[in-house]
Parts: structure tokens; sequence; C-alpha cells
């Protein structure tokens, strides 16, 4: 796992399970931005899965 991976990854688990440690979330576009680059690496490794395009889509509708 690259660095800027492990970051993303780390930001969007601490968005999804809440855990801020005392400190203020991250603007809500940055951790769409992480969940985005994670899912086209995730796509390009697997050749299939949640594409960033599914992600962008469901972002918007919750």
């Amino acid at each position: 796992m690259l660095i800027s991976e492990a970051n993303d990854t780390n930001r969007a688990l601490r968005s999804l399970l809440d855990l801020r440690k005392g400190a203020e979330p991250g603007p809500d576009t940055e951790v769409r931005e992480a969940v985005e680059r994670l899912a086209a690496r995730v796509n390009k490794a697997l050749h299939a899965g949640i594409t960033p395009q599914d992600i962008a889509a469901g972002w918007d509708a919750r």
C-alpha cells in the first residue's frame, strides 16, 4: 500500500467510524475524494467492483 493510499484509507475509515480523537472531522469533500481515489485503485487491481463514478453517484444520493 502506498502512503497516499494509506492516508486515503485512514481518512475514509475515520469518517465512516466517526473516530475524531478530539479533532473536528475533515471536510466532506476530502473524504469523498479519498474514497473515489481508493475506488479507482481497487477497481484497477480487481478489474471489477465499485468505481469512482459509483462513489460520486452514491455520494450525491445520500
